[in-house]
Parts: C-alpha cells; structure tokens; sequence
C-alpha cells in the first residue's frame, strides 16, 4: 500500500513539472475591430479581429509564444524572454509603439512572421540576442 502511495505521488510529481515545461502564452485579448496596416505591396489595408497586445506594466517577464494569427502591438512593451512563433504570425505596429524583444525572435519551421506597419511608419520591433539588436524596424 505504501509503495503504490509512492508511486501515485511520483506521477502527480511528474505530471506537474510537465505543466510547469508548457510554454505560456502572450498575454493577448482577442478583439474585433478595424486596425489598418499597410501591405507588401504598399496598400492600405485592414485587419478585423486581431489578438490586442498589451500589459498594463508596459512589461512582460515570463517565457512567451505567439500561437498563429493576427496580433497589433497598440502599446509599447517587452518581452524579457526569447519570444517562439509557431505558426503564420501577422504583426501590426501601431504608430509609436514599440515590440522589444530581449532576447530575440525565435521562428520554427512550420511558422512565418509577417511584420506590417501603419501610414505614419513609425511603429518599432526590436529583437536583441547578447545585447546585440538583429531588427529594428
């Protein structure tokens, strides 16, 4: 009886380091509404729902992940871990804001990041690997 309380235990033990190894999300709150972009042939265009990325902190500490879809940077904030894309990512850079990734932008092979800007061209990414910036758009 003793050993199969053990062994119980080791598995919930188990389980839980396994939760705690899944990558977390950005914090993202998806919303309908129109946010215009300009394209890679320069034409004006606009996203209807989209995933609004903000932190009240202006500052996000923990390990992030953008799943596939469309995100708008509508405030300035970092990411202080390596940022992984998995899947087709559509990023729109709201004029004056800036994305800082601390620690770089990490795409896999099933996943491309598509990174689109606003009329007044004045949105930023910045992705630094070694205190040395890769993009800064």
């Amino acid at each position: 009886m003793k050993s199969r309380a053990i062994r119980l235990l080791s598995i919930l033990l188990t389980l839980m380091m396994i939760c705690c190894m899944i990558p977390t999300s950005v914090f993202a709150e998806e919303v309908e509404g129109n946010v215009q972009y300009i394209d890679q042939d320069g034409v004006t265009r606009e996203c209807n729902v989209y995933y609004s990325i903000s932190d009240p902190d202006g500052y996000i500490s923990n390990g992030t992940e953008f799943a596939k879809g469309w995100y708008v940077v509508d405030e300035s904030w970092t990411l202080k871990e390596r940022v992984t894309v998995t899947g087709d990512i559509y990023i729109i850079l709201v004029n004056g804001k800036t994305l800082t990734a601390e620690k770089g932008i990490s795409v896999n092979g099933v996943g491309n990041l598509h990174i689109y800007g606003q009329e007044g061209n004045s949105g930023k990414l910045i992705a630094n690997e070694s205190n040395q910036t890769f993009v800064n758009l």
